[in-house]
Order: C-alpha cells, then sequence, then structure tokens
C-alpha cells in the first residue's frame, strides 16, 4: 500500500526505522473500496508503531488490527492499512531484539512480544520465534495454546489495550 523507500546504507535496524517516511494518510485504494467505502487509509511509519507498541503495558496485548485502529485515529483516517502496520511491527520488533541483543542491560526494550496477529495468533516471523514469544507471553501471564500448526493467546481478547 505504500510506496516508501528503504535506505540503502542504514547500519541498524534502528536506523532502518528512522529512514522510512512519515505516516501519511491516502484516498482509499480502489481495491479496498467494496470492504471500507470511500474515504481514506492511515498508512503508519515504523517510528509511529513503536510508540504505539512502546504503550502496552505489562499483561496487555495488542493485535495488528488495533494498531491499525490507533493510526487511523491519530491520523484522522477513516481505516488503517493492516499490511503496512504489520510489516512495520515486524520491522519494530526485529529492532527491538537487536537492541537487546547490543545491549543487554537495556532497561527499556519495546515490547513487540505483546502484538498478536489479528485474531490472537502469534507471529512466528518475530525474533525468537514461537517459543521466544511463548516464553516472554507466559512471564507476563498469558497462555498460549496450540491449534494444529499455529499458536494463539487464550482469551487475548480480555487483555487488548484500548488506544
Amino acid at each position: 500500500m505504500s510506496s516508501r523507500v528503504t535506505p540503502a546504507k542504514a547500519h541498524s535496524l534502528q536506523d532502518k526505522l528512522c529512514g522510512y517516511a512519515p505516516p501519511v494518510v491516502k484516498p482509499m485504494p480502489q481495491m479496498l473500496l467494496k470492504k471500507h467505502g470511500a474515504g481514506t487509509i492511515g498508512v503508519p511509519s515504523p517510528l509511529q508503531l513503536q510508540a504505539l507498541i512502546q504503550r502496552i503495558p505489562h499483561g496487555q496485548l495488542a493485535t495488528v488490527a488495533e494498531l491499525s485502529d490507533a493510526v487511523a485515529r491519530d491520523l484522522g483516517a477513516k481505516t488503517g492499512c493492516t499490511v503496512t502496520t504489520g510489516i512495520c511491527a515486524a520491522l519494530v520488533a526485529k529492532a527491538a531484539a537487536e537492541t537487546e541483543t547490543l545491549n543487554p542491560n537495556a532497561k527499556h526494550v519495546t515490547p513487540y512480544w505483546r502484538v498478536l496477529k489479528i485474531g490472537g495468533e502469534l507471529s512466528a516471523k518475530y525474533p525468537g520465534g514461537i517459543d521466544g514469544l511463548k516464553q516472554r507471553l507466559a512471564a507476563e501471564g498469558h497462555t498460549v495454546v496450540q491449534k494444529r500448526q499455529r499458536f494463539f493467546v487464550e482469551n487475548f481478547a480480555r487483555k487488548l489495550i484500548r488506544f
């Protein structure tokens, strides 16, 4: 949905976060008109997503849908782009893990493990994979259940933050 350009010489993922264009509001793309109707769509930047994820307190969760809705509200758009939100959230997660690796004593790391896919599913693409996410979520009092090949936080909807 976005025509963002990744910096060619980013030295770290934190540099990469800062190198993206700021959030924008665009006219609703033709392919989304049937679902959302006319209006605008908010396209986040990784830094905007990082700031939102940092607001998720211990023991609470957010899904890409909630983050996308928060982006839309912040930007005054009708809806938020869930695809770009998911991509940016994954970049934020990788940057947070890089920060932890470079500075194991860092006190404030963006809590990417509190971000779930739509429906409460864990994202295997996040740093640490499913096992790492399960450990972090369990440490915050969440129960992860397996349904076939996928993993979900049990009763996740009760623990969602309201931005």
